[in-house]
């Protein structure tokens, strides 16, 4: 059966009141009563960076690209039904506005109200970054917004707004009685922008909370997004000064490989999550709360693993974790087509190995092997001990690969090249970082057959 639009946005404000408790318990904003007042902010000052190379004229649009930005904003407006736009540090919108309320598009067509908007959002984003904490404030207009800090290097370069929307009814009575006197030189139609005022949404607060809740994900995106943008010019400013100070190449080479395994592990592509978010939503739509927490649960696991500060190394329980975590998310997308088997013995279960290894590997098993198969299959994860070896193999019983393009793989493996679908840390990028990790003493083996399937092996040390 077809849901109606009025079901859907329903199902959609359902969604973020159960789900979105259960992903960040952080970044929660308190509302009291019928208050609309800006948070003041604490004493906490953003500082300049450290790095004195760092321009603290820095720009958000120099550290993540406007496109992205705008494909955020438009899918997190469409989701949570509320008004978005991005700004920079002094207010100004970078993006697009996404489901602009009439009346608010009304008082921006004026330039006085364009100035007080713009006004509003630089300071409400400034107490945000203050605060280092999501911020809840009354515009000039008598609607509540909410603005996420974007702070890059404890750079503060600008906030994610939105908002517009009113918490109780009382507010939109009390701002109606006096509009006509605050508005009157914005030299607008005062009976228009009365009539568009009604219009506003009548919000409650735990759906005021969940949209928090959710924006200080996206801005957490943002920021780890611009970390690995200034990651790579880093990477790039280390490399023309490795070639032209050979002396120090040593050194260089060493901070050159911990630069990148930050980069690595900071790229999360913005499709993959925000094409599982929407599957949650979907899911929201025709289940009850308990399947919706599952996945909510898993994603925000994985959201957290991927997104976490770079450590070197990790148990083999975290990386299956987190493997059972991603896997939850597939079973939802693929139901009773793909299978999935989970051996490992408990002996080599403390082993560590480098953050991020088996999850790319199932996830090219699961990409390459088992999707394109129309009756799916099994993918099988087993771990066990070889004399002093610890041997990890991924198998799957999918389509299988080429022999030329195994030799391929291969190949791409001893250079370093190839990228992952959901993390950007593909099957060549896993092996050079098990080299690192291991000084050499390790391997990785791909072994398939067309129409039968794949076996990665993987062989570290037992220590």
């Amino acid at each position: 059966m077809l849901l109606t639009q009025q079901n859907r946005h329903l199902a959609v404000r359902i969604f973020y009141l159960v789900v979105f408790h259960f992903i960040i318990k952080s970044y929660r904003v308190l509302i009291k009563g019928t208050s609309c007042n800006i948070l003041l902010p604490g004493k906490a000052e953003v500082k300049r960076p450290l790095n004195g190379k760092q321009n603290f004229d820095l720009q958000l649009k120099e550290v993540i690209d406007l496109i992205t930005l705008q494909e955020m904003q438009d899918k997190f407006a469409d989701a949570t039904g509320l008004a978005a736009v991005i700004t920079d540090r002094e207010g100004k919108p970078i993006t697009a506005p996404s489901n602009f309320s009439r009346y608010c598009k009304l008082i921006r067509s004026s330039s006085i109200g364009l100035k007080r908007c713009i006004q509003c959002d630089a300071l409400v984003g400034l107490a945000a970054a203050q605060s280092r904490k999501t911020s809840i404030h009354c515009c000039h207009g008598g609607l509540v917004d909410l603005a996420a800090p974007i702070i890059v290097n404890r750079i503060y370069v600008g906030s994610v707004l939105c908002g517009q929307v009113l918490l109780h009814s009382s507010e939109q009575y009390d701002y109606l009685k006096t509009i006509r006197q605050k508005d009157q030189d914005l030299g607008l139609d005062v009976n228009l922008l009365v009539e568009y005022f009604q219009e506003i949404e009548i919000v409650p607060e735990k759906r005021v909370w969940a949209a928090a809740d959710l924006l200080s994900i996206m801005a957490n995106y943002i920021i780890e997004s611009g970390m690995a943008t200034l990651t790579q010019k880093e990477l790039h400013e280390k490399n023309i000064q490795l070639i032209k100070e050979m002396s120090a190449r040593a050194e260089l080479e060493r901070t050159l490989k911990e630069l990148e395994l930050k980069a690595l592990q900071s790229q999360v592509n913005p499709h993959f999550l925000f094409n599982a978010l929407n599957s949650i939503i979907r899911l929201a739509m025709f289940e009850k709360a308990d399947s919706t927490q599952e996945i909510a649960y898993s994603l925000a696991q994985l959201l957290r693993y991927s997104l976490r500060n770079i450590k070197q190394v990790v148990s083999i329980t975290e990386e299956i974790d987190h493997v059972k975590n991603y896997l939850n998310i597939q079973r939802i997308r693929f139901g009773d087509r793909i299978n999935f088997i989970i051996n490992i013995i408990p002996e080599i279960m403390a082993l560590r190995l480098p953050l991020m290894t088996l999850q790319p590997l199932v996830e090219n098993s699961i990409v390459h092997g088992l999707e394109p198969k129309a009756e799916g299959g099994t993918l099988r994860i087993e771990g066990r001990r070889e004399l002093d070896w610890v041997v990890i193999e991924i198998v799957d019983d999918g389509v299988g690969i080429p022999q030329e393009k195994v030799k391929v793989l291969l190949m791409r493996e001893l250079q370093g090249t190839g990228q992952g679908h959901t993390t950007g840390i593909g099957l060549p990028n896993v092996y050079q970082r098990l080299l690192h990790c291991f000084n050499n003493q390790c391997q990785l083996h791909i072994e398939s057959k067309e129409h039968q399937g794949t076996k990665i092996t993987i062989r570290i040390p037992y220590s």
